[in-house]
């Protein structure tokens, strides 16, 4: 048998099209018609030729890949790296990782660098009161 929606083949006994999820109707055998997977946003266009719907339109997704500039950018700034994965980690999750991994090594840098900045000014200012203190007895 073949579903109404998709027209593609379901298996005998089959409750749901394993292609478009829409319902059989075990009795005809054929797709229930009051059941659709796009929920009525999108329309459906009917084929008259083969008696059934083509499946809803699905709006078209960039193109999902790693990218060093996102990368780059999470790295200088690290909140606007963090902001674009809270925002593409669904989406495109490819992306999302790179600025995210730009994010994270970013503040890692910064809290490298601002612990090394206090250690100088300890070592600095131990030096300069600390050996004042131990020559004054000469």
């Amino acid at each position: 048998m073949f579903c109404t929606h998709c027209g593609k083949s379901v298996p005998d006994g089959a409750k749901f099209c394993p292609e478009c999820g829409a319902a059989v109707n075990a009795a005809s055998g054929s797709a229930a018609n009051s059941t659709n997977v796009n929920n009525g946003q999108y329309p459906s266009v009917q084929n008259q030729q083969y008696g059934y719907n083509y499946p809803p339109y699905a709006p078209v997704r960039p193109a999902d890949a790693p990218n060093a500039g996102f990368l780059a950018l999470g790295l200088f700034f690290p909140l606007v790296g963090f902001i674009l994965w809270l925002v593409w980690r669904d989406d495109l999750p490819l992306r999302a990782k790179s600025a995210g991994k730009g994010a994270l090594i970013g503040v890692c840098i910064y809290v490298g660098i601002i612990l090394l900045i206090v250690l100088c000014m300890a070592i600095f200012v131990g030096a300069a009161f600390g050996g004042a203190h131990y020559y004054s007895h000469w």
